[in-house]
């Protein structure tokens, strides 16, 4: 039986980083991300509701979830997809927030995108194709591809 986040990831097989791409890391952790958000909202919503100032289990996530999780795993994955030229030279951290944002707003605005554009969040075609947005926005190799000539 394949694993929650075997499940998320798409697959039940890790891809060997060494033989791909800097960059296929940092896609992997915000693709699954993408599929987390789509496939437990109420976990993101929490998140947005606990994020307000001077809140202690806001507090307390970032010092014991969030931080080492961005720190030990997320940014050195960030340097090195940066240092190939796989993702825009700017600072780690806005770029994994950046990356944060691309990836929550399918979740956070689904409502009113299925309002306006009849469009479903949940709909895996629409997930496939908004995944192929962000990797042309961000990605070396997606912008590239991106460029009209």
């Amino acid at each position: 039986m394949p694993s929650q986040r075997s499940k998320l990831r798409g697959t039940d097989k890790r891809p060997r980083i060494s033989s791909c791409r800097r960059s296929s890391g940092v896609r992997e952790e915000y693709r699954t991300f993408l599929r987390f958000t789509l496939m437990y909202p109420d976990f993101h919503h929490f998140m947005l509701r606990e994020s307000h100032p001077h809140n202690p289990r806001l507090a307390w996530l970032a010092k014991n979830v969030l931080s080492p999780i961005l720190n030990e795993r997320l940014l050195p994955q960030i340097r090195a997809a940066q240092e190939a030229g796989e993702l825009p030279d700017a600072n780690p951290i806005l770029i994994h927030y950046m990356l944060i944002g691309m990836t929550s707003v399918l979740c956070s605005l689904r409502d009113e995108i299925a309002e306006i554009s009849g469009l479903s969040a949940s709909d895996p075609k629409v997930e496939h194709e908004y995944w192929g947005l962000i990797e042309q926005t961000m990605f070396a190799d997606g912008r590239l591809k991106g460029k009209k000539s």
